[in-house]
C-alpha cells in the first residue's frame, strides 16, 4: 500500500481480488476499486501525485483441470484523477516491489523470480501512462528482464 503525497488518499493492492482500493484517509472509506492484473503486490506513488504504478506478481504457472496456465507478471498504471489504468506493461519475471526515483524519471521494480531489478524510463518526470513508458531493462543477477514497453 502507499499513501498520495497529499496525505488524502490510500491505495492498496488486494492480492486474491486482483484490483486496487482507494481509501480517504479524511473519511477511512472506500471510495474506489481498481482492476488491475493478476495478484497486486507492491505499489508506488510518482512524486507528483499523478499516477500509481502497481506490480502485478501473476501466477507464473498454474495447474488445473485442462492442464497448465501461465499469468504474466505486469506492471499496471493508474492515472490518480480518473482512477484508471492507463497502461499495463509486460515482461517482468514475479514483479513484487516498486518504488520511484525522487525526480520521478525512473521507476524501480523488484522481480522475485530472479535476482533482478528492472528499471522503466518515464516520460520528463511524469509516470506516463500513453503505453508508452520507455524501455524496461534488468540490472544484475541474471542481466534482467530485457524487452521494450513499447
Amino acid at each position: 500500500m502507499a499513501v498520495s503525497p497529499d496525505g488524502k488518499f490510500v491505495y492498496v493492492a488486494e492480492n486474491y481480488g486482483n484490483r486496487v482500493s482507494v481509501i480517504d484517509t479524511f473519511t477511512n472509506e472506500v471510495t474506489d476499486t481498481i482492476t488491475v492484473g493478476d495478484s497486486p503486490s507492491g505499489v508506488a506513488f510518482s512524486p507528483d501525485g499523478k499516477y500509481v504504478y502497481v506490480t502485478n506478481n501473476g501466477d507464473m504457472k498454474v495447474v488445473a483441470a485442462g492442464g497448465e496456465k501461465n499469468y504474466p507478471s505486469t506492471v499496471s498504471v493508474i492515472d490518480t484523477a480518473t482512477n484508471t489504468v492507463t497502461a499495463t506493461i509486460p515482461g517482468f519475471n514475479v514483479a513484487s516491489g516498486v518504488a520511484f526515483s525522487l525526480d520521478g524519471n525512473s521507476v524501480y521494480v523488484t522481480n522475485s523470480g530472479g535476482t533482478t531489478v528492472s528499471v522503466i524510463g518515464t516520460p520528463a518526470g511524469g509516470a506516463g501512462g500513453d503505453g508508452g513508458n520507455g524501455a524496461i531493462f534488468g540490472r544484475g543477477g541474471n542481466g534482467g528482464n530485457g524487452g521494450d514497453a513499447g
